[in-house]
């Protein structure tokens, strides 16, 4: 079984999860962190929570701060994937929700994730999946490219650190580079948080962009 790591916005981080006045989700993610969620946070954002007597790691940032990141980094990400049409459109789209809401924190929720570190035959270990948080809020404000030109079937090449992001929160970079189609399938946002009326305001935000059409069903889980 795959849990999900969550993107939320939070009045007391601290409160329970269960409290939808103090904590709502925003998205909703099997398959990890997205670029998205990551564009709100770096090392500073790195915080522990509590659960159970037992300390675990979050990404935790008021919400102003993360949209000062946000903004930021948006321009470098967008020449980054200049190739997937659906983040160009959207990602700007994303960014707005969170410069509009009046929520004063923004959090990256990893408990129920953690749940699959559990699995021996997992990819990953609790130690691991820390060591890759770390590393991918930092990378993003790395250089992306060493090669110029479209990665995407292309000559263009993303850095190292670039490839190694890509491959955790977003799509494989050698099959970017090949022109695998799935590549443009890839969202680069969480599914849709269920019964959060936070998630169904991003959702009008995010079905505005031409590059989705009127009858695309937001993904409840991605």
């Amino acid at each position: 079984m795959a849990w999900m790591m969550f993107l939320e916005v939070a009045r007391n981080p601290k409160s329970s999860w269960r409290d939808k006045e103090m904590r709502r989700g925003v998205t909703m993610s099997k398959r990890g962190a997205h670029i998205a969620d990551l564009m709100l946070f770096d090392r500073s954002s790195l915080a522990e929570a509590q659960d159970g007597g037992k300390t675990y790691r979050i990404l935790l940032s008021e919400r102003t701060s993360a949209v000062e990141r946000f903004r930021r980094r948006l321009p470098s990400v967008l020449r980054a994937l200049s190739w997937h049409p659906v983040a160009v459109d959207t990602l700007p789209r994303f960014g707005k929700f969170f410069e509009r809401i009046d929520w004063p924190y923004v959090l990256l929720e990893t408990k129920e994730y953690r749940m699959d570190f559990s699995d021996p035959q997992y990819f990953m270990t609790s130690e691991e999946f820390d060591r890759m948080l770390e590393f991918a809020v930092s990378a993003i404000d790395e250089p992306a490219m060493v090669v110029p030109g479209n990665p995407f079937g292309g000559e263009g090449r993303y850095s190292p650190a670039w490839e190694k992001l890509l491959e955790y929160c977003f799509f494989r970079p050698e099959l970017i580079y090949a022109g695998d189609e799935r590549a443009l399938e890839a969202w680069p946002w969480g599914g849709r948080a269920v019964a959060s009326r936070s998630s169904a305001l991003l959702k009008t935000y995010l079905l505005r962009s031409p590059m989705l059409s009127k009858g695309t069903i937001w993904r409840t889980v991605s």
